[in-house]
């Protein structure tokens, strides 16, 4: 209601002729104010002009500018410039963008703080991941020399047995030959290890 009124006043203020008292002003707003269908203003419209919310934006409050004396228009702009150095309450948007100033502060604080925690979080498990891959790597490493082990253990074992199968035919082949009386097929033996033994 209150900003409607304003508005109206306002409005007459701009609407103001020379010759035109702040009570024709005044009368002009009331007219206004009912034109646009809000009814009769009954609240009292001279003090309310005042109050640093609902003062009004256009020119000085009282009196024309193209009437009185010298010493009246100082007085005016002195009043006026009294009643425009009263400090207004803050506004609506202000309050928001201080509110916003302080919360958008407060969240990248918090934002920072996550962040950092995150990267501790991270590190400790980049640190347990190496060490984890650094057992596997030593296990690897491990299974690798036993096999090399087996195969080399597994090598020398067939080394030695061929070894101890060339003995037993060179021991075959020194018995075979001494002798002096043999059939046909012990007759051949001889020369089938001799060519085996001596001729690879």
């Amino acid at each position: 209601m209150l900003g409607r009124w304003r508005g109206a006043y306002d409005t007459a203020k701009r609407m103001k002729q020379s010759g035109w008292s702040e009570n024709d002003v005044l009368a002009r707003a009331h007219t206004i104010y009912v034109e646009n269908g809000n009814g009769t203003f009954n609240l009292m419209q001279d003090k309310v002009r005042d109050q640093p919310r609902y003062i009004s934006q256009v020119g000085g409050n009282t009196g024309s500018d193209s009437s009185g004396t010298k010493r009246a228009r100082e007085t005016d702009i002195g009043d006026s410039a009294s009643v425009g150095s009263i400090s207004r309450p803050i506004g609506r948007d202000a309050s928001k963008k201080k509110g916003k100033g302080k919360s958008s502060r407060r969240g990248k604080a918090e934002a920072l703080e996550i962040i950092e925690e995150d990267w501790d979080e991270y590190k400790q498990f980049k640190e347990k991941e190496f060490k984890r891959l650094d057992k596997i790597i030593l296990a690897q490493q491990e299974a690798a020399r036993a096999h090399q082990e087996t195969t080399r253990a597994q090598e020398e074992a067939s080394r030695i047995k061929l070894e101890a199968i060339r003995a037993k035919k060179m021991k075959l082949f020194m018995k075979l030959s001494v002798k002096e009386h043999l059939d046909d097929y012990n007759k051949q033996l001889p020369e089938m290890l001799k060519v085996e033994l001596f001729d690879n």
